[in-house]
Protein backbone atom coordinates (compact mmCIF):
# COMPACT_ATOMS: atom_id res chain seq x y z
CA UNK A 1 0.00 0.00 0.00
CA UNK A 2 1.67 3.33 -0.88
CA UNK A 3 -0.34 7.06 -0.22
CA UNK A 4 -0.38 9.37 -2.84
CA UNK A 5 -1.59 12.81 -2.73
CA UNK A 6 -2.90 15.69 -5.04
CA UNK A 7 -4.33 19.01 -5.42
CA UNK A 8 -4.79 21.73 -7.38
CA UNK A 9 -3.23 25.23 -7.71
CA UNK A 10 -4.27 27.77 -10.88
CA UNK A 11 -5.58 31.55 -10.82
CA UNK A 12 -3.70 32.82 -8.51
CA UNK A 13 -3.78 30.22 -6.06
CA UNK A 14 -0.09 30.22 -5.62
CA UNK A 15 0.19 33.63 -4.53
CA UNK A 16 -2.69 33.59 -2.29
CA UNK A 17 -1.88 30.58 -0.53
CA UNK A 18 -0.17 27.86 -2.43
CA UNK A 19 3.23 28.81 -1.30
CA UNK A 20 2.27 28.33 2.16
CA UNK A 21 0.79 24.76 1.27
CA UNK A 22 4.06 24.37 -0.46
CA UNK A 23 5.94 25.37 2.28
CA UNK A 24 4.21 23.37 5.13
CA UNK A 25 3.72 20.37 2.95
CA UNK A 26 7.05 19.90 2.32
CA UNK A 27 8.16 20.57 6.12
CA UNK A 28 5.51 18.12 7.29
CA UNK A 29 5.10 15.39 4.97
CA UNK A 30 7.36 12.31 4.89
CA UNK A 31 8.87 12.05 1.80
CA UNK A 32 7.39 8.78 1.05
CA UNK A 33 4.30 10.06 -0.12
CA UNK A 34 4.83 11.52 -3.15
CA UNK A 35 2.77 14.93 -4.46
CA UNK A 36 0.92 15.72 -8.06
CA UNK A 37 -0.18 19.24 -8.03
CA UNK A 38 -1.98 20.30 -11.19
CA UNK A 39 -1.39 24.00 -12.13
CA UNK A 40 -1.45 25.96 -15.02
CA UNK A 41 1.50 27.84 -14.83
CA UNK A 42 5.04 26.64 -13.24
CA UNK A 43 5.45 26.51 -9.63
CA UNK A 44 8.74 26.95 -7.18
CA UNK A 45 7.70 23.98 -5.94
CA UNK A 46 10.66 21.14 -6.43
CA UNK A 47 8.63 18.59 -4.28
CA UNK A 48 5.53 18.21 -6.54
CA UNK A 49 5.35 16.86 -10.04
CA UNK A 50 3.55 19.26 -11.63
CA UNK A 51 0.66 18.65 -14.51
CA UNK A 52 -0.74 21.89 -16.87
CA UNK A 53 -4.09 22.28 -16.83
CA UNK A 54 -4.01 24.03 -19.93
CA UNK A 55 -2.82 20.57 -21.38
CA UNK A 56 -5.70 18.32 -19.92
CA UNK A 57 -7.61 17.29 -22.64
CA UNK A 58 -10.96 17.06 -20.40
CA UNK A 59 -10.06 21.17 -20.05
CA UNK A 60 -9.91 22.30 -23.37
CA UNK A 61 -13.08 19.78 -24.03
CA UNK A 62 -15.16 21.55 -21.51
CA UNK A 63 -13.58 25.24 -21.72
CA UNK A 64 -14.87 24.90 -25.33
CA UNK A 65 -18.16 23.49 -24.89
CA UNK A 66 -19.06 25.60 -22.17
CA UNK A 67 -18.41 28.52 -24.18
CA UNK A 68 -20.51 27.20 -27.11
CA UNK A 69 -23.32 26.19 -24.48
CA UNK A 70 -23.41 29.38 -22.20
CA UNK A 71 -24.23 31.17 -25.67
CA UNK A 72 -26.62 29.19 -27.52
CA UNK A 73 -28.36 26.73 -24.99
CA UNK A 74 -30.97 28.10 -23.48
CA UNK A 75 -31.77 27.70 -20.07
CA UNK A 76 -28.16 27.57 -18.51
CA UNK A 77 -28.16 29.56 -15.54
CA UNK A 78 -25.52 32.56 -15.58
CA UNK A 79 -22.50 32.38 -12.75
CA UNK A 80 -24.74 33.59 -10.23
CA UNK A 81 -23.54 32.05 -7.68
CA UNK A 82 -20.83 29.51 -6.09
CA UNK A 83 -23.17 26.57 -6.55
CA UNK A 84 -23.02 27.69 -10.41
CA UNK A 85 -19.97 28.60 -11.26
CA UNK A 86 -19.33 25.21 -13.50
CA UNK A 87 -15.51 26.94 -14.77
CA UNK A 88 -14.04 27.48 -11.46
CA UNK A 89 -14.92 24.05 -10.04
CA UNK A 90 -14.45 21.43 -13.06
CA UNK A 91 -10.48 21.49 -12.83
CA UNK A 92 -11.24 20.33 -9.16
CA UNK A 93 -12.86 17.00 -10.71
CA UNK A 94 -10.21 16.61 -13.55
CA UNK A 95 -7.57 16.74 -11.01
CA UNK A 96 -7.61 13.03 -9.92
CA UNK A 97 -8.96 11.53 -13.11
CA UNK A 98 -5.37 13.34 -14.56
CA UNK A 99 -3.30 12.15 -11.74
CA UNK A 100 -4.19 8.56 -12.12
CA UNK A 101 -3.86 8.44 -15.78
CA UNK A 102 -0.22 10.28 -15.03
CA UNK A 103 0.70 7.47 -12.92
CA UNK A 104 0.90 3.92 -14.33
CA UNK A 105 2.03 2.15 -11.11
CA UNK A 106 -1.33 2.06 -9.24
CA UNK A 107 -2.20 -0.93 -7.45
CA UNK A 108 -5.92 -1.91 -5.87
CA UNK A 109 -5.35 -0.79 -2.21
CA UNK A 110 -3.18 2.58 -2.81
CA UNK A 111 -4.61 5.43 -1.00
CA UNK A 112 -5.07 8.63 -3.09
CA UNK A 113 -5.84 11.71 -0.99
CA UNK A 114 -7.09 15.33 -2.25
CA UNK A 115 -6.54 18.48 -0.09
CA UNK A 116 -6.99 22.00 -1.12
CA UNK A 117 -4.35 24.16 -1.96
CA UNK A 118 -5.83 26.69 0.91
CA UNK A 119 -4.75 23.67 3.59
CA UNK A 120 -1.61 24.68 5.90
CA UNK A 121 0.28 21.88 7.84
CA UNK A 122 1.60 21.95 11.12
CA UNK A 123 2.04 18.90 12.60
CA UNK A 124 4.07 15.67 10.86
CA UNK A 125 2.29 13.44 8.63
CA UNK A 126 3.01 9.82 7.56
CA UNK A 127 1.55 6.50 5.91
CA UNK A 128 -0.06 5.47 8.98
CA UNK A 129 -1.82 8.71 9.93
CA UNK A 130 -3.60 8.31 6.40
CA UNK A 131 -4.45 4.78 6.63
CA UNK A 132 -5.85 5.67 10.32
CA UNK A 133 -8.31 8.56 8.98
CA UNK A 134 -9.52 6.31 6.05
CA UNK A 135 -9.69 3.00 8.23
CA UNK A 136 -11.58 -0.15 6.76
CA UNK A 137 -13.80 2.40 4.57
CA UNK A 138 -13.53 2.89 0.52
CA UNK A 139 -13.23 6.50 0.92
CA UNK A 140 -13.47 9.58 3.99
CA UNK A 141 -14.46 12.94 3.79
CA UNK A 142 -16.53 15.43 5.78
CA UNK A 143 -20.09 14.66 5.29
CA UNK A 144 -22.44 16.93 6.44
CA UNK A 145 -26.42 16.09 5.54
CA UNK A 146 -28.35 16.88 4.24
CA UNK A 147 -26.24 19.18 2.37
CA UNK A 148 -23.08 18.37 0.24
CA UNK A 149 -19.81 17.23 2.14
CA UNK A 150 -17.24 19.32 2.32
CA UNK A 151 -14.01 17.87 0.38
CA UNK A 152 -11.47 20.47 1.03
CA UNK A 153 -10.17 16.45 2.47
CA UNK A 154 -10.86 13.07 0.98
CA UNK A 155 -8.75 9.83 1.15
CA UNK A 156 -10.02 7.19 -1.24
CA UNK A 157 -8.89 3.64 -1.40
CA UNK A 158 -8.07 2.57 -5.27
CA UNK A 159 -9.88 -0.20 -6.57
CA UNK A 160 -12.05 -0.60 -9.92
CA UNK A 161 -15.14 0.85 -8.43
CA UNK A 162 -13.17 3.84 -6.44
CA UNK A 163 -11.20 5.06 -9.73
CA UNK A 164 -14.83 4.50 -11.57
CA UNK A 165 -16.15 6.86 -9.16
CA UNK A 166 -13.31 9.34 -10.01
CA UNK A 167 -13.73 9.06 -13.59
CA UNK A 168 -17.50 9.78 -13.09
CA UNK A 169 -16.69 13.04 -10.76
CA UNK A 170 -15.40 14.54 -14.01
CA UNK A 171 -17.62 12.90 -16.50
CA UNK A 172 -20.41 14.99 -14.77
CA UNK A 173 -18.87 17.78 -16.06
CA UNK A 174 -17.92 16.57 -19.70
CA UNK A 175 -21.11 14.71 -19.90
CA UNK A 176 -23.18 18.24 -18.71
CA UNK A 177 -25.29 15.26 -16.71
CA UNK A 178 -24.53 17.68 -13.64
CA UNK A 179 -26.49 20.27 -15.21
CA UNK A 180 -29.25 18.28 -14.28
CA UNK A 181 -28.95 18.53 -10.61
CA UNK A 182 -29.64 21.77 -8.47
CA UNK A 183 -26.09 22.57 -7.82
CA UNK A 184 -22.67 22.62 -10.00
CA UNK A 185 -19.81 22.64 -7.92
CA UNK A 186 -17.16 19.67 -7.24
CA UNK A 187 -18.06 18.60 -4.19
CA UNK A 188 -22.03 18.30 -4.79
CA UNK A 189 -20.75 16.62 -8.48
CA UNK A 190 -18.16 14.13 -5.65
CA UNK A 191 -21.00 13.07 -3.76
CA UNK A 192 -22.99 12.28 -7.25
CA UNK A 193 -20.22 10.29 -8.26
CA UNK A 194 -19.65 8.61 -4.78
CA UNK A 195 -23.25 7.90 -4.43
CA UNK A 196 -24.04 6.20 -8.05
CA UNK A 197 -20.95 3.97 -7.53
CA UNK A 198 -21.92 2.96 -4.05
CA UNK A 199 -18.67 3.78 -2.43
CA UNK A 200 -18.56 3.39 1.35
CA UNK A 201 -17.77 6.61 2.73
CA UNK A 202 -16.30 7.15 6.84
CA UNK A 203 -17.98 10.30 7.97
CA UNK A 204 -15.02 12.34 9.28
CA UNK A 205 -17.91 14.76 10.39
CA UNK A 206 -18.38 14.35 14.32
CA UNK A 207 -20.76 16.80 14.95
CA UNK A 208 -24.11 17.38 13.56
CA UNK A 209 -23.38 20.55 12.14
CA UNK A 210 -23.41 21.57 8.34
CA UNK A 211 -21.02 24.51 8.61
CA UNK A 212 -16.82 24.86 8.86
CA UNK A 213 -16.40 21.56 10.60
CA UNK A 214 -12.90 20.58 9.50
CA UNK A 215 -11.25 22.04 12.76
CA UNK A 216 -13.95 19.75 14.65
CA UNK A 217 -12.27 17.03 12.79
CA UNK A 218 -9.41 14.23 13.06
CA UNK A 219 -7.93 16.33 10.63
CA UNK A 220 -7.16 19.30 12.77
CA UNK A 221 -4.42 17.10 14.33
CA UNK A 222 -2.18 17.87 11.23
CA UNK A 223 -4.17 20.08 9.02
CA UNK A 224 -5.25 24.05 9.08
CA UNK A 225 -7.91 24.44 6.26
CA UNK A 226 -8.22 28.33 5.55
CA UNK A 227 -11.22 27.72 3.63
CA UNK A 228 -13.61 30.46 1.94
CA UNK A 229 -12.81 33.97 4.19
CA UNK A 230 -9.99 31.78 6.33
CA UNK A 231 -7.94 32.07 2.90
CA UNK A 232 -5.43 35.34 2.87
CA UNK A 233 -7.50 37.74 1.45
CA UNK A 234 -9.89 36.33 1.72
CA UNK A 235 -12.24 34.52 -0.54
Amino acid sequence: MTVHTCTLMWGTAWERYGSIFAETYTKHWDKSIDLTVVTDKPLDFPRAKQISLKTLPDYEYFTNKWKQMYVKKEGIRPQDGWKYDAMKWMPQAFTPKAVLEANKNWVDGDILVWMDADCEFYADVNESWVEKVLGDAEAATLQRPPIHSEIGFYAIRLSERTRGALYRFADLYLSYDLFDYPEWHSAYAWDIAMEEYGIQIKNLNPTNRCDHVFPESVLAEKINHKKGHRKPGGG
